[in-house]
């Protein structure tokens, strides 16, 4: 059922022309995202970049670019919020990043 909807979303989306990446919210939306395409013989990331979040041992398997979160920083900034009651809106890094792999150009 849910890969119905999944299929239905890509559908809708590849039929937009103007469209270069889809960034899926979690990594088991982009794999199914690639199969989709694979499925439709549609090349990526010639035709399309394919992009995941929480980089994992799914993403290194299928290849697949994704943005890696810091969570040990993430972590340490949320304590130093609640303990320290740092409340600066300015942003701080946490030292996540995009690793890239055979999903994008």
């Amino acid at each position: 059922m849910l890969r119905r909807k999944l299929d239905k979303m890509f559908a809708a989306a590849l039929r937009d022309k103007d469209i270069q990446a889809w960034v899926c919210a979690n990594v088991q939306t982009a794999i199914a995202a690639l199969d989709f395409l694979k499925k439709k013989r549609i090349a990526v990331p010639g035709s399309i970049s394919v992009i995941g979040f929480d980089d994992s041992v799914e993403s290194l398997q299928h290849n697949l670019t994704s943005f890696n979160f810091n969570m040990r920083a993430c972590a340490h900034c949320a304590l130093n919020f609640i303990l320290r009651k740092q409340y600066s809106r300015n942003p701080v890094d946490r030292g996540e990043m995009i690793i890239e792999r055979a999903s994008s150009r």
